[in-house]
């Protein structure tokens, strides 16, 4: 099964024909409409230590952070649902559904002046025992042999993108491109003093901002 799932982590998988019904697109809309998941993204990001890994972290396998929307949807082809939250960190938000080893994955794909900086997967109905060998098989992937605690540290690259692995009621992995324009966007904003629980992201081309 480990071999598999990681066979899977490194080949396009097959598209399946499922929908994405109108409360999950509400759903997503309303978890990204404020800047504060991004805030809570960051603040998560600041607690875990760093385990330096030698390899890329790519948000999808032979697609870089920085990507064109063009160059997903060449790579994955046509999205199972395109949303534009307002007033968000994400002016885009792709999202698609795909089958690993049998595991039914969510895939999002989060767009900054048309670049991407932010993905998540989403591994749904996995036990506890699937959950550790998907998370086993990040680690040989990034670190080798050394010892990886996901709940106290995250995987950094050369480049300084990051990837941090998440077992709330769903296992998911969180690839950020953290030295990007769309972070730094938000560190600056944070730091101006926006208040992210109370409002959305400010309109930059707004004067009276």
């Amino acid at each position: 099964m480990l071999l598999m799932i990681g066979n899977a982590f490194g080949i396009q998988p097959k598209t399946r024909g499922q929908s994405i019904n109108q409360s999950t697109s509400e759903q997503l809309l309303d978890d990204y409409y404020h800047i504060s998941v991004y805030q809570s993204l960051l603040k998560k990001a600041c607690t875990l230590a760093e385990r330096v890994t030698h390899a890329a972290i790519m948000p999808y396998p032979n697609l870089a952070f920085g990507s064109s929307e063009w160059e997903l949807k060449k790579r994955l082809g046509k999205p199972n649902l395109k949303l534009s939250p307002e007033n968000a960190l994400s002016e885009q938000l792709y999202l698609y559904r795909r089958l690993i080893a049998g595991y039914k994955v969510r895939f999002e794909f989060h767009f900054y002046q048309g670049a991407l900086f932010y993905a998540k997967r989403v591994f749904r109905h996995t036990s506890r025992e699937e959950n550790d060998l998907i998370i086993e098989n990040v680690r040989k992937k990034y670190l080798d042999d050394t010892e990886f605690n996901h709940r106290q540290a995250k995987i950094v690259d050369h480049q300084g993108n990051e990837l941090i692995i998440n077992t709330g009621v769903y296992l998911s992995l969180d690839y950020l491109n953290m030295q990007g324009p769309a972070f730094a966007q938000l560190r600056a904003w944070i730091e101006a003093g926006q208040q992210p629980d109370a409002a959305p992201l400010p309109d930059p081309s707004d004067p009276s901002e």
